[in-house]
């Protein structure tokens, strides 16, 4: 089953999210390392989006990752761009006509220097979706996919865009996904047992430059409630590739300061810190906000 396919009915009605309220890391968005008295926090290149711009930071204290995360000012919500996508990962048919919109706005970032040792992430992309994406009814609102890569870019890249043409069909009958055959063979492979997330379901969400999205049945959206926030894994190539915040304009714009958990798996492809909870804060007094993860745990390396 596709995503396109993919029925909120087909789910109970419950809700896991538990809420805790931690402190974010102080700092000042911006390149190098922060100041004052808080933690040691790194920042890294900025990227423009909207009237601001993501700029990626991590913290780390006596080697133990406290938070790797996004800041953004609010300035970043207004006068985004409109069209479906910014046509890097579109669908095309044989006269350059656009069959499938893929994949919103890309922003990529390199994660801050200081979390490349204990942990496993390499890079982390935000991708802006104007008019949300498939399935309709699910998750078709605007909003932003925050991914949190634990495999470098040339690899998340190597999944390419095909042409129509080429567009996979998973089985018999089903709607076709917007990678070849071979691809999508590879990018739902199977994970090994150790490196799979509780309760969380493949119902074939793969997409170019992204993966396979391994998705919680009782996530919002997927529950009977409508979607503001919900937590993401990603596969390719029979391991995790990404962890994935996917959050609404809606949400953000209600100023939240709250955590969630995230039930890692009980291992990685490789042993590394991993984080136990998402952070979704706005901050008043700089009229930002920040996407985190937090609470890390080190997990040992997968048996499969």
């Amino acid at each position: 089953m596709s995503i396109r396919t993919l029925s909120a009915a087909a789910f109970c009605c419950v809700s896991v999210a538990a809420v805790s309220n931690a402190e974010p890391p102080r700092g000042y968005p911006g390149q190098g390392k922060s100041q004052g008295n808080g933690p040691p926090t790194e920042y890294g290149a900025s990227v423009s989006h909207g009237d601001g711009a993501f700029t990626p930071y991590g913290t780390v204290v006596a080697g133990v990752p406290r938070s790797i995360g996004i800041s953004f000012p609010a300035s970043t919500l207004e006068n985004q761009p409109a069209a479906p996508s910014d046509g890097k990962w579109d669908v095309l048919d044989e006269d350059g006509k656009v069959v499938w919109h893929c994949c919103g706005h890309e922003r990529s970032m390199e994660v801050t220097g200081n979390l490349l040792d204990p942990t496993l992430f390499e890079h982390i992309v935000v991708n802006w979706n104007p008019h949300g994406h498939v399935p309709p009814g699910v998750f078709d609102t605007p909003h932003y996919d925050f991914h949190f890569y634990i495999i470098d870019e040339a690899t998340r890249k190597s999944i390419r865009a095909p042409m129509a043409e080429e567009m996979c069909e998973p089985s018999a009958g089903a709607d076709p996904v917007p990678v070849t055959c071979d691809d999508y063979a590879r990018l739902t492979a199977p994970v090994p047992e150790d490196q799979y997330p509780q309760d969380y379901i493949r119902p074939g969400a793969v997409e170019p430059g992204m993966g396979d999205h391994m998705l919680d049945p009782y996530g919002s959206g997927l529950n009977g409630n409508p979607f503001d926030h919900t937590f993401i894994f990603g596969a390719q190539d029979g391991a995790l590739s990404f962890f994935e915040p996917m959050i609404t304009l809606a949400y953000l714009r209600s100023k939240p300061n709250a955590c969630f958990p995230i039930r890692v798996p009980a291992a990685l492809p490789e042993a590394a810190w991993a984080p136990t909870q998402y952070c979704i804060r706005y901050r008043p007094g700089r009229d930002e906000y920040t996407v985190s993860l937090e609470s890390f745990v080190y997990l040992p390396k997968s048996g499969g």
